[in-house]
This record gives C-alpha cells, sequence and structure tokens, in this order.
C-alpha cells in the first residue's frame, strides 16, 4: 500500500508538470535579482499574502504576433478587505458606495518569453477590477515589489489603534480611491 501511495504521488506530481508549458515553468521558477537575490517567483507569488489563497493561476497566452506570454494572476483580497473595511467604517460615502463594492479585484502580470526561449522580460504588472454591476477596467499597477516584501494594502490599517485615526484613515482613502474609481468606471 506505501508503494501504492507513493506512486500514486509521483504520478499527480508529473501530472501536474505535464500541464505545465515550458515557458511557465521558465517564469515560474526563474530569479528576478533587481527584487531578490535568490527567491524564485513562484515561491514568491504562489504564497503572497495579498492574494486570495488558491487563486493564484500561471497560465501561457500568445499575443496577436505569436509570440508567447506568461501571465500570473490571483485575486488580491488585500485590496477586497481595503475596499469592505472603507464599505463598513466610512461615513461620508453613501452617494459612492457602488463605487467600493467589488466582485473581484486581480492582480495580473505579463512576462514575454524571449524568442529563444532561454529568458523573458518582465512586462506591463496590472490591477483588473470587476464591480459588483459588472463593470470592468484595468489600470497598470506595478505590484511585483509589494509581493517580494510581502506588503498588503491593508498594512496601514493594522498599526492604527485609536477610532478617531482609523476613521481619518478610511475617510482619507475613501477620499482618494471613490475619484480615482469613479474615472476607472467612467473608462477614462
Amino acid at each position: 500500500m506505501r508503494v501504492l501511495c507513493t506512486l500514486t504521488l509521483a504520478a499527480a506530481a508529473f501530472a501536474l508538470a505535464a500541464c505545465t508549458s515550458v515557458n511557465t515553468r521558465l517564469v515560474h521558477d526563474s530569479v528576478l535579482v533587481e527584487y531578490s537575490p535568490a527567491a524564485n517567483m513562484g515561491d514568491v507569488l504562489d504564497v503572497w499574502g495579498a492574494c486570495r489563497k488558491g487563486s493564484q493561476k500561471w497560465t501561457e497566452i500568445r499575443r496577436e504576433d505569436g509570440s508567447p506570454v506568461v501571465q500570473f494572476e490571483c485575486s488580491a483580497q488585500d485590496l477586497l478587505d481595503l475596499n469592505n473595511v472603507i464599505l463598513e467604517k466610512s461615513r461620508t460615502i453613501a452617494k459612492m458606495r457602488g463605487l467600493f463594492e467589488f466582485d473581484d479585484i486581480r492582480y495580473r502580470a505579463e512576462f514575454i518569453v524571449n524568442a529563444d526561449g532561454k529568458g523573458f522580460t518582465v512586462g506591463p504588472q496590472y490591477n483588473d477590477y470587476i464591480w459588483s454591476d459588472g463593470v470592468k477596467a484595468t489600470r497598470e499597477a506595478p505590484f511585483l515589489q509589494l509581493a517580494y516584501d510581502g506588503n498588503l494594502a491593508t498594512d496601514p490599517l493594522q498599526y492604527i489603534q485609536s477610532e478617531d485615526k482609523l476613521a481619518f484613515t478610511v475617510e482619507s482613502y475613501a477620499q482618494i480611491l471613490g475619484p480615482a474609481y469613479l474615472e476607472m468606471r467612467a473608462g477614462q
């Protein structure tokens, strides 16, 4: 029985590896020295606390010219949590409430694979916003450094100890994010 379990686990690992493209493995297992001298990207992004657990996905897509692009994406739980805090605690967003109600916010990064298949370039990084009413918007948002540093959008809220400071911070976020979300929804 013990040998059978080992073979089953080995077969599952082999099947998982077979489903992953060579380009995806190249990007996933690479070290980006500009962010960390030793940690490979997969080890960082697959466990980044900002992502909803289990939402991390690595895929290979093709550009119009046929060149391969590896894409990482995950549900941005930290940004969703931040917006929920604003919804719960803000006293001034009554008319802007819909701007803070999201079905999902996603982190997405693209890595353009070199023609020789031996390297890649870090491409654009985005936040994809999907509101509860189905409206979608995308903004460039370089988040890789945040991931390597282990930062979350909700970090500043963790250290606030007084209700007055929390209320001030939440209102500040509402005043900054509200107009930005309004512009994104309008397609600007």
